[in-house]
């Protein structure tokens, strides 16, 4: 809300009627007075408002910090493990199936190159 040109002039010929001519430095320097004083207490709330939410800023990261640590202890760290356990099985498994499959193939190898004379003569052992 601020004055006009007009509303200044009028406020200055009021003051003037009811204060006088002499009076009028004096209580402007009231006012200016009370104005410094005013502002002055405004900084102090500022400085201690700040003060006072720089303090609840570090509890707040200091607790955020102490939530991250606790999550990687306590659930990233045995998430990875059972990862671990569960590559090394399933490579464990792999391999053995690998296994398998080179022996079933070699033996199918080998009886399809068997010659028939000698299939005749192992079922005759047997």
């Amino acid at each position: 809300m601020g004055l006009s040109g007009g509303e200044i002039l009028l406020v200055i010929l009021v003051a003037l009627m009811l204060f006088g001519a002499k009076s009028i430095p004096e209580i402007m320097r009231g006012i200016a007075k009370g104005m410094h004083e005013f502002r002055k207490a405004a900084d102090e709330i500022k400085e201690e408002l700040n003060r006072s939410s720089s303090g609840i800023v570090d509890e707040i990261t200091e607790l955020k910090n102490d939530v991250e640590r606790q999550v990687q202890t306590h659930i990233q760290q045995p998430l990875s493990e059972i990862g671990n356990e569960i590559q090394k099985n399933v490579a464990t498994d792999i391999e053995q199936s690998y296994t398998n499959i080179e022996k079933d193939v070699a033996s199918s190898a080998e009886a399809a190159l068997k010659d028939p004379d000698e299939e005749e003569q192992d079922k005759v052992q047997e």
